[in-house]
């Protein structure tokens, strides 16, 4: 069995407007049940015990569980995400996050399985297919 991970950040992702906002958390859930992914917080939000204990309550209501969550060095987010990479071996991943992670530094590590989210709208169901599909295709990614 392939072992698919989704790092998600939250802010722009699924949070827009300070709300976090239901069809983008069901966009999130039909990716995972259409791929098996687990999901691994990367956002700020795995920092704060409110706005974690806020996003666990949200998802158990959608049937979503967060795996695990990226250690943090610094807001270095891909560095974040390489480590995690390094230590728990993903057969694939992306990587969901509104900031552009692709130009930031270690962002060679994400260029590939990155999906840049807009703000203001989030998670939206245009891109659900094609990151269906990115964690569906098999493919190995080279950490």
């Amino acid at each position: 069995m392939t072992y698919k991970v989704i790092f998600l950040d939250v802010d722009g992702v699924l949070c827009i407007d300070s709300k976090l906002s239901n069809s983008c958390i069901k966009n999130l859930k039909c990716i995972v049940e259409n791929t098996g992914a687990k999901i691994v917080l990367s956002s700020n939000w795995r920092l704060y015990e409110k706005y974690y204990e806020k996003l666990v309550r949200v998802f158990n209501h959608y049937g979503l569980t967060i795996q695990s969550q990226t250690s943090y060095f610094s807001d270095y987010r891909c560095f974040e995400i390489w480590i995690w990479c390094k230590k728990n071996k993903p057969d694939v991943y992306v990587v969901l996050d509104d900031r552009s992670l692709d130009s930031e530094s270690f962002g060679e590590h994400v260029k590939n399985c990155f999906v840049k989210t807009d703000p203001k709208v989030g998670l939206i169901k245009e891109q659900v297919s094609g990151i269906i599909n990115m964690l569906n295709k098999n493919t190995l990614i080279k950490i």
